[in-house]
């Protein structure tokens, strides 16, 4: 019993002193001050005499010890997990080593303790570019954060309003966005900087503030744009003013046009077709225009807000034909031309698509009941058929000219259709004689669908042999026994009728259907009574009748008929 109790004694001493022959471990650490996403390695050195089985590394604050092999790579924010420490600290380490004895491990001394500096992460550098902008300019915001880092996320702290905006790090602002920022409205330095987090742990840990940088932001006052004058023609001119602070040095101006920007000086004059075509227009329109202007703000051009909203009429100058005919007579043309003439104003006359007028004549020195100038020509049906004959087309129309002002000839009307006056004059050969008369004034007057129409009030002298003439030529188209009775009483107004012709006078000579005219049949003094004979001539599909209307005192005041060709003569009775 004395001999087992000596050697478990014996074992025991054995034991204890192979523990305290294990030498310490060498702990070192590189570096020795991190940030917490940057690595640090633990290097737990054992004796080279001694077959390790396992090293420990102990931290003072967290008490706590985690196997790892004795060459560890930790990162910051491990380390402040196992020491159960928060940002900036200094975490305490030291580790043990263990070696198999028989069944069991024996374990080493402690290393010496070595100390881990664990900064707070390191502050960006905020850059902007450019510093110095205006309201409508942007300036970029680049928060550098180190390349170490994975960042979470950036914010943008403005010193004057003390507001955190979150962004991305790389950031795109205007200046007016800044100004709102800063709780600003005027021209002001506006101080900014910046920080950034990053996930620790199950938290986020926040970067210092960045350097302060500044942005100066001038402001620049909207233009202001004027128009003179606001309504206009195609061939009028407009003067566009882009008044610009005189406070500022403009580079130039810009006015924008219906989606388009056009550069121009500051106070430019445009005509109403270039308005036009700026704006992608080709009739009467309304064109609304707006300005702004830019100025050198160090290295690039700063763009001013836009003005108000400025707007031009431009009235087409486009004309309208109107065209007036009974068979056999002569084809009268008229252009009504819209907007101002002068009395120079020239008219042409087109038939088709031919570039060379037909005929050219000077603008008529009235007006229409719409106040409109007018032009109008005469053209004979034969010369008619043949010139739509070489043109091999069956349309008019026309334009004119201002006179001398250069570039004011008007788009021509729309093409007025022939058609039904060269198929009714084709079909039909001429049976009558034509006889002179003297053409009298015209009156331009609306008819019952709207469209212009003309009325001849036109004072004519013939010889008494005149008139057997034109009831002959009545009795072919008409038949023998309607013939018979106006031949009849032609010859009963040839004996009445003395040698001397009378003389007709109308007063006014342009009217409308509501207004009156006066016909005066004036006689010779040799004769006591007369009268006036109205000849009203019409048409139809198969012959041209004249009817005799009743008498009227020399001197009477009639209302006009319905528009069409009235020929009237003044005959003795």
């Amino acid at each position: 019993m004395a001999g087992r109790l000596l050697f478990v004694f014996l074992m025991y001493s054995f034991h204890e002193v192979q523990a305290q022959a294990l030498l310490p471990p060498k702990l070192t650490v590189n570096p020795a001050v991190i940030t917490v996403t940057e690595t640090v390695t633990l290097n737990c050195q054992t004796p080279s005499s001694v077959s390790v089985s396992q090293c420990y590394f102990y931290t003072l604050s967290g008490g706590t010890v985690r196997v790892l092999s004795c060459l560890q790579t930790l990162t910051g924010t491990e380390l402040l997990k196992m020491s159960h420490q928060s940002l900036p600290t200094e975490v305490q380490v030291r580790c043990f080593y263990t070696v198999k004895v028989g069944e069991g491990n024996s374990q080493s001394p402690y290393s010496d303790t070595s100390s881990i500096t664990i900064q707070a992460l390191l502050p960006p550098k905020l850059t902007v570019n450019p510093p110095v902008i205006t309201e409508t300019d942007s300036v970029t915001l680049n928060c550098q954060t180190p390349s170490s880092v994975s960042v979470s996320q950036c914010y943008f702290y403005t010193l004057s309003r003390r507001t955190v905006n979150l962004f991305s790090c790389l950031q795109t602002l205007t200046g007016t966005e800044l100004l709102k920022m800063a709780n600003k409205n005027s021209s002001v330095e506006v101080e900014v900087k910046c920080y950034y987090t990053v996930k620790v742990g199950e938290g986020n840990s926040q970067s210092p503030y960045s350097d302060t940088s500044s942005i100066t932001i001038h402001t620049l006052l909207p233009p202001k744009l004027t128009v003179n004058p606001p309504v206009i023609t195609e061939t009028d001119s407009v003067t566009l003013n882009c008044q610009t602070p005189s406070s500022v040095s403009v580079s130039q101006c810009y006015f924008h046009k219906g989606g388009t920007v056009d550069v121009f000086s500051c106070l430019q004059t445009l005509t109403g077709t270039e308005l036009l075509k700026m704006a992608n227009k080709n009739s009467s329109v309304e064109v609304e225009v707006k300005c702004y202007y830019t100025v050198k703000v160090g290295e690039r051009n700063s763009q001013s807000p836009y003005s108000d909203t400025s707007s031009i009429t431009i009235h087409s100058q486009t004309p309208r034909m109107a065209v007036h005919h009974s068979y056999g007579d002569d084809v009268l043309f008229t252009c009504s031309l819209p907007g101002s003439a002068n009395p120079d104003t020239r008219c042409n006359l087109y038939f088709g698509e031919a570039s060379r007028p037909v005929l050219t004549t000077n603008i008529s020195g009235k007006k229409t009941s719409k106040k409109e100038s007018f032009c109008q020509f005469t053209v004979t049906i034969d010369d008619l058929l043949s010139r739509l004959r070489l043109v091999q087309q069956r349309d008019a129309s026309c334009d004119y000219s201002l006179g001398s002002e250069p570039n004011s000839l008007s788009p021509r009307s729309d093409g007025y259709s022939l058609t039904d006056i060269v198929e009714r004059e084709s079909s039909m050969t001429p049976t009558m004689p034509t006889f002179s008369m003297t053409k009298g004034q015209t009156v331009d007057m609306p008819s019952s669908t709207g469209s212009s129409t003309s009325t001849y009030l036109t004072p004519v002298k013939q010889a008494p042999e005149t008139w057997i003439l034109k009831f002959v030529a009545v009795v072919t188209g008409c038949g023998v026994i309607v013939g018979v009775i106006l031949l009849f009483s032609a010859i009963l107004y040839k004996k009445k009728t003395a040698s001397v012709p009378p003389k007709l006078t109308v007063n006014p000579p342009v009217i409308n259907e509501t207004d009156s005219v006066t016909l005066n049949c004036q006689t010779p003094s040799s004769k006591t009574s007369t009268s006036v004979l109205l000849i009203q001539q019409s048409n139809s599909d198969n012959c041209r009748s004249e009817r005799l209307l009743p008498y009227f005192p020399a001197e009477s005041e009639i209302h006009t008929f319905h528009s069409h060709h009235l020929d009237v003569w003044g005959v003795i009775h």
